[in-house]
């Protein structure tokens, strides 16, 4: 992760140097992704036929009719890697944001609660009292119609619904794709449902991440009662685990350890706004959940088999090299290892394993190797699932590597693999693993930072329902 931030930083552009990108220039950037993601991506074709994929592909060369300032060619990218409708997916957004960072942009973030668009974090201290009030309008435009213009610069799974929570928190972000004004007439309902127009001001995105973000340990427990523990784990991610030298198996076994020995009967595990990360923990943790011997992934496999004429777009070029086809299998038209992996063997489940009550909180955010970790227990009936539909499931699509784009040095983050677990009969369902208890966040709970899901899980530990 630090080798690409550094590329990001240091990468060159067009832009540096030109307030717009020549046409022929876009348009030979445009080739030259699509032929990036028809050859390299694993999951292309999951969620979009080929047939729409092609025809958005030809619409957007189409419509480059003049030359495109930063803004422009942004949206231009990232529409067609968001057709593709996979989390991992994405073009880099650094360039734009240190371009605008001095801009004002909206200054909410917004939840989606039964159909209802709620303010639900405020980047300007001012704004605070407006929490929780419920817009509908934004310079005469209405909330639904900005977020379905939004949307498709969004690179969300498949038809989950869900996740644009999740995406929503950077909303000031998304508006500015479509809106560039600096200056906000809305009409909202406040708390006390009454309806008001009024002006707001803006704010820079680097003031609204840094009002707004919540920085939480990668894994984290608590002791409620004798009965009751609750296990955050914020990240499946090792290179966190890493930089705050906490070794992820001797937490887990410890954890697990005075669970056992303390005969806590009562489990919370919250998985909410992890976005996935190593495989290798997500593992751990189910194995102190199991029953019995499991099969972690089917297969882990390429679909690019030989990278020498796109080796030159790589960032890391050495990173992707050709496939050594007597090292692998030829399966589901993937290119999946042998062996000498630890994923080819069967999992045993930990001795002193957990048999007790538990239930697990997981949103819109639950992405990646957390979707993975979901659909085990999914998959073997263990637990209650509380909250809202996950990001993803039973595949995902990763081993990703960043490609820059010929003219104007856009990075473009590509998955070159695709990691499916092994189930037996685990129905795919493209809005994600769906909770058992749906919960969401109503308008209050932002105001006083009630935590409902939270709640109905302790409710339902002591019987209450």
């Amino acid at each position: 992760m630090k080798n690409i931030f550094l590329l990001l930083f240091l990468t060159n552009s067009l832009f540096g140097q030109n307030e717009f990108l020549k046409k022929d220039s876009v348009i030979k950037d445009l080739n030259t992704l699509y032929l990036l993601l028809n050859e390299i991506h694993p999951g292309q074709f999951m969620h979009c036929s080929k047939a729409d994929f092609d025809r958005a592909y030809d619409s957007l060369e189409k419509s480059v009719n003049s030359d495109l300032t930063l803004t422009e060619y942004y949206c231009k990218i990232q529409f067609l890697v968001a057709k593709i409708k996979d989390s991992h997916t994405w073009a880099d957004h650094s360039k734009l944001r240190t371009r605008i960072q001095n801009r004002s942009l909206f200054p909410f973030a917004i939840y989606i609660s039964d159909n209802n668009y709620v303010l639900s974090k405020s980047g300007l201290p001012e704004y605070d009292s407006l929490i929780g009030s419920t817009i509908t309008k934004i310079n005469g435009k209405n909330i639904n119609d900005i977020l379905n213009k939004a949307v498709v610069y969004m690179s969300i799974e498949g038809k989950n619904t869900s996740a644009l929570n999740s995406t929503l928190q950077y909303f000031p972000f998304y508006y500015y794709l479509i809106d560039t004004t600096s200056s906000f007439r809305v009409q909202l309902r406040d708390k006390n449902k009454v309806l008001k127009e009024i002006n707001l001001s803006g704010v820079t995105f680097n003031s609204f991440v840094k009002r707004t973000r919540k920085i939480v340990e990668p894994i984290q427990h608590e002791f409620l009662s004798k009965n009751t523990a609750v296990l955050s784990v914020n990240t499946f991610n090792i290179a966190d685990f890493e930089y705050k030298k906490i070794d992820y198996k001797k937490y887990i076994d410890h954890f697990f350890k005075k669970v056992d020995k303390d005969k806590v009967t009562n489990l919370i595990i919250d998985v909410r706004n992890n976005t996935g990360g190593a495989p290798e923990i997500s593992n751990y943790l189910f194995s102190y959940l199991c029953s019995k011997p499991y099969y972690y992934f089917d297969y882990v496999g390429r679909k690019c088999k030989n990278t020498d004429k796109l080796r030159q777009y790589c960032a890391t070029p050495n990173d992707f090299m050709n496939i050594d086809t007597t090292m692998t299998v030829f399966k589901e038209n993937f290119y999946c290892d042998k062996k000498g992996r630890w994923w080819n063997d069967q999992q045993k489940p930990k001795r002193k394993r957990f048999s007790g009550n538990l239930i697990v909180l997981l949103n819109g955010a639950c992405a990646s190797t957390t979707g993975h970790f979901l659909t085990l227990l999914k998959e073997n009936n263990i637990g209650r699932l509380i909250g809202e539909c996950s990001h993803s499931s039973y595949y995902s699509n990763d081993a990703s590597l960043m490609f820059k784009l010929p003219c104007s040095g856009l990075l473009v983050r590509i998955p070159t693999g695709q990691f499916k677990l092994k189930t037996s009969h685990y129905a795919y369902d493209s809005k994600g693993i769906c909770p058992d208890i749906e919960i969401l966040k109503q308008n209050e709970d932002f105001v006083s930072d009630y935590d409902r899901q939270f709640a109905e899980a302790i409710k339902l530990l002591n019987g209450q329902k």
